[in-house]
């Protein structure tokens, strides 16, 4: 991935390691775009391209600290559950680490 440093969510599956389940690409301009994934239960740093369009997660299972940083700056944590959703949108690069709580890895849906 090195390089990257602007991506569509469509290209997520491969560039943030983990298993796409499921995928529905939009079919017109009024559909949206789906994919549920899971995660690994452990992620060391990786780098996270900015994603131009407003991006919609909700994790769907599992539990983990995410932690996020603008290159170079300060972790921020947070602790992401069942039932969370959030609305994000990037204009520059952002780095990404989590760990998984228990044994079931952290699975999450995404939307565009």
């Amino acid at each position: 991935m090195k390089g990257t440093i602007q991506a569509s969510a469509e290209i997520f599956h491969e560039l943030i390691p983990g298993e796409l389940l499921r995928e529905q690409r939009a079919q017109s301009a009024d559909d949206v775009f789906v994919q549920i994934l899971s995660r690994r239960q452990h992620q060391e740093s990786i780098v996270i391209p900015a994603v131009p369009e407003p991006l919609l997660v909700w994790i769907v299972s599992g539990a983990a600290i995410v932690e996020e940083r603008m290159l170079g700056g300060r972790w921020k944590g947070n602790r992401v559950v069942k039932g969370d959703f959030f609305l994000t949108t990037a204009a520059a690069p952002t780095e990404m680490r989590w760990e998984a709580a228990g044994t079931q890895p952290p699975r999450s849906c995404m939307s565009t």
